[in-house]
């Protein structure tokens, strides 16, 4: 994703401030809403194209405050003549003792879609609330999370893997109504740089699931998946990992995905 424009931050104390404007963007090309599942989002039906157009101004605010046991983020997302979007966040890291730490999260995300767009609903509300807790004791890692969306849209970030949404590996909740997501996480250290965990999702979404009405004409959603991660960091910029597992979708009780997956990946950042 790409853009020109301008970003001013300034700090007082432990707040900081923030104003953004963005003229030119890739959004209708970049973005990334469920077209993997295959689910036919409402809102977006062919991906971003044809709702967001290349070079419309984006808008962003921001107010964030850095105290010594949370952090609190508020922030506004607009895009002209397509959505304005609200976030409030507040996290937290807690030293337990050396070799114990715990993360807390608690994340709630609005956004209406303009009129302007030209599809039907999309004056409608889309918005999802997320708690998570993680942790690091000795060599044990695990998180837990739940992750509801309304009943009305689940719509709430332009890509998959933002912070304003929650994803495993073939299920997200972006862009699902009505979604109740559970995630839960449990690995340990084999040596200092190389991890095995195991992840578990777990969505439903009932018959109200409006993004569903348009492609299957209304009906319950179910989305299950296990995999196992092999994490090995060779340096601070290289490291790869190996995942493998399962993942299956349900229509109204029937199956229609069933599927053993696997992927390998070596990353160098810079």
């Amino acid at each position: 994703q790409t853009g020109t424009g301008i970003l001013a931050l300034s700090t007082f104390g432990p707040v900081t401030a923030g104003l953004g404007y963005f003229n030119n963007t890739n959004l209708n090309e970049s973005s990334e809403i469920n077209l993997t599942q295959g689910l036919g989002l409402k809102a977006f039906p062919n991906g971003a194209n044809g709702v967001i157009n290349g070079g419309q101004d984006v808008y962003v605010a921001t107010v964030q405050g850095d105290l010594d046991f949370v952090k609190l983020e508020a922030w506004y997302l607009g895009m002209q003549d397509t959505f304005n979007s609200y976030t409030v966040a507040a996290t937290s890291n807690i030293d337990l003792a050396e070799n114990a730490k715990i993360g807390l999260e608690a994340r709630y995300v609005n956004l209406k879609l303009d009129s302007d767009t030209g599809l039907t609903g999309d004056d409608r509300k889309n918005d999802m609330f997320r708690l998570a807790v993680d942790g690091k004791f000795s060599i044990v890692n695990a998180r837990l999370a739940y992750t509801q969306t309304g009943k009305d849209g689940g719509l709430t970030a332009v890509d998959q893997d933002a912070k304003n949404t929650s994803l495993g590996w073939a299920i997200t909740s972006n862009g699902i109504a009505d979604a109740k997501y559970f995630q839960a996480a449990l690995g340990a250290d084999i040596l200092d740089n190389l991890n095995f965990t195991v992840h578990y999702g777990n969505l439903k979404a009932d018959e109200s699931n409006r993004v569903l009405n348009q492609t299957f004409g209304g009906v319950e959603l179910k989305q299950q998946e296990v995999y196992g991660q092999l994490t090995y960091k060779m340096s601070k910029n290289l490291s790869t990992y190996l995942r493998y597992g399962t993942y299956e979708q349900k229509l109204d009780g029937e199956k229609n995905v069933d599927q053993t997956r696997g992927r390998l990946q070596v990353a160098y950042t810079f």
